[in-house]
C-alpha cells in the first residue's frame, strides 16, 4: 500500500499534533502492509526533523493550506501524480481530493466545533471558517477517524454522520521525558503546589482554577498553590489579561504562577511532583494532557465533562465544571489523603495510561486504510 499523508495546516502545528507525527509515522512505516509513505506539509513545519530517517518516508514540501481552496493545488497533484497513492490520510481535517483515490481524514481539534460562545467577534470569525472546512473534509472523505466517544457522538448527533463513515481509534499515551527538570519560573518556596497545563483560551475554562484559588484561601482559610503552564497566541492575550485581572480582583496573585510554555522536561517533573494536577478544559478531542498527567502518576481532578471522564474513567476526582467551590473542595480532599492512598491513586493512573498504546493506534490505523484500498479495488 501506496500513502499519502497530508499535513494541511496554515503553516505551523500544535505539541499534540508534533506527538502524534512524532508517534505514528515510524510505526506506520514499519507496518510490513505499507510499501512507502509520501509525507507532505507546510515547509515552515520542518516535519522531517520529528522523525528519524526511514528509508519508507520520503518528505515533501506543500504551500500552507488557504481556506475555500480545493486542498490539492498545482504542485501537490503533480507531486501525487508522481507518486500514484493507493490512499491519502489527512490528519488535519482538510479537503484533499484526489481522482478517485480514497480520502482518511481525523479530527484533532473540537474548539472551532463547538466552543464558539467563549469567544469574541474575530476569534468567531476564525472558528467559523475552520468549522466550516472540517465539515467539508467531513463530507469528502471515504472515512473519518473519531480520536474519542465525544468526537463520534458529536458527528453523528450534531453533523449526521453515518455511523460507518466513523472509525474510532484512540491516540497513544505520550511518553514523558527521560529527564526530569523543575522548572525555573516555580518558586523555590513551593514545596506543594497544583498543576494545570494547557494553551491559554476560553475552553480550557482557568476561571475555575482562579475560583478554586479565592474559595480555598477566603473561605477554607487554606491558600493553594497553583502552578499555571501553557502559552497564549497573539490573538489570547487579552483573554489572560483578563483571567490575570481576575486573579487581582479574587486577592490570589500570590496564590498563582503563571509558567508560560515549558519544555517537555520540565512538565514531566511538574505532573511528577505536583499534589494535584487539575483539568478544567471544555472542549477536547482527545487530550494528550490528560494522557501525559496519567502517565506520570498524577493524582487527577477534572471537569466531569466530555471526554475527559472517558479517558480518565474512574482514576480522577471531578467536578461540576464552572464550580470552583466544589474544585477547591476536591483539591482539600487529595491535599488531606495520606502518603498510602496518594500513591494507590497514582499506580492506578499510570495503569490506565498503559491502556492507550501508539502500537495499537497505529496498527488500527493501516487496518483501516488497508480495507479502503481493498474496497476501492473491488468496486473498479
Amino acid at each position: 500500500m501506496k500513502l499519502a499523508i497530508i499535513n494541511h495546516t496554515g503553516g505551523g502545528i500544535s505539541g499534540g499534533y508534533k506527538n502524534y507525527l512524532q508517534s505514528i509515522l515510524p510505526r506506520l512505516a514499519a507496518d510490513p502492509r505499507v510499501e512507502s509513505i509520501l509525507c507532505v506539509s507546510p515547509r515552515s513545519i520542518g516535519i522531517e526533523e520529528l522523525a528519524a530517517p526511514n528509508e519508507k518516508i520520503r518528505f515533501e514540501a506543500c504551500a500552507p493550506f488557504r481556506p475555500l481552496s480545493s486542498g490539492i493545488d498545482a504542485e501537490m497533484e503533480k507531486l501525487l501524480s508522481s507518486y500514484r497513492p493507493d490512499i491519502i490520510f489527512v490528519p488535519t481535517a482538510r479537503v484533499a481530493g484526489f481522482g478517485k483515490v480514497p480520502v482518511v481524514t481525523m479530527i484533532q481539534n473540537m474548539a472551532p466545533l463547538v466552543s464558539w460562545e467563549w469567544y469574541g467577534l474575530w476569534q468567531k470569525f476564525k472558528l467559523m471558517v475552520q468549522r466550516h472546512e472540517t465539515r467539508r473534509a467531513v463530507r469528502q472523505a471515504a472515512k473519518v477517524i473519531a480520536i474519542s466517544g465525544f468526537v463520534r457522538q458529536f458527528l453523528v448527533s450534531e453533523w449526521d454522520v453515518p455511523e460507518e463513515k466513523i472509525e474510532s481509534i484512540y491516540f497513544g499515551t505520550p511518553l514523558s521525558a527521560e529527564k526530569a527538570v523543575r522548572p525555573d519560573a516555580l518558586p523555590a518556596d513551593w514545596q506543594s503546589f497544583v498543576f494545570t497545563a494547557g494553551s491559554i483560551e476560553p475552553y480550557r475554562s482557568l476561571e475555575d482554577i482562579v475560583k478554586c484559588a479565592e474559595y480555598s484561601r477566603k473561605t477554607l482559610g487554606a491558600p493553594v498553590r497553583i502552578l499555571i503552564a501553557g502559552h497564549a497566541k497573539e490573538d489570547m492575550h487579552q483573554y489572560e489579561l483578563h483571567l490575570k485581572k481576575m486573579a487581582r480582583e479574587a486577592g490570589v496573585v500570590t496564590d498563582l504562577c503563571w509558567a508560560g510554555q515549558i519544555s517537555a522536561e520540565k512538565m514531566t517533573w511538574c505532573y511528577k511532583n505536583c499534589s494535584a494536577f487539575v483539568m478544567t478544559s471544555r472542549v477536547e478531542a482527545g487530550p494528550n494532557t490528560v494522557l501525559e498527567s496519567m502517565n506520570c502518576g498524577a493524582v487527577c481532578i477534572a471537569a466531569d465533562n466530555a471526554p475527559l471522564p472517558e479517558f480518565y474513567g474512574e482514576t480522577a476526582l471531578y467536578y461540576k465544571p464552572g464550580d470552583g467551590e466544589m474544585l477547591a473542595a476536591r483539591v482539600s480532599e487529595v491535599l488531606a489523603w495520606d502518603k498510602e492512598k496518594k500513591e494507590k491513586a497514582s499506580a492506578a493512573a499510570y495503569a490506565r495510561s498503559l491502556g492507550f498504546t501508539w502500537e495499537r493506534s497505529a496498527v488500527m490505523t493501516v487496518d483501516l486504510l488497508q480495507r479502503m484500498v481493498k474496497e476501492k479495488k473491488e468496486a473498479a
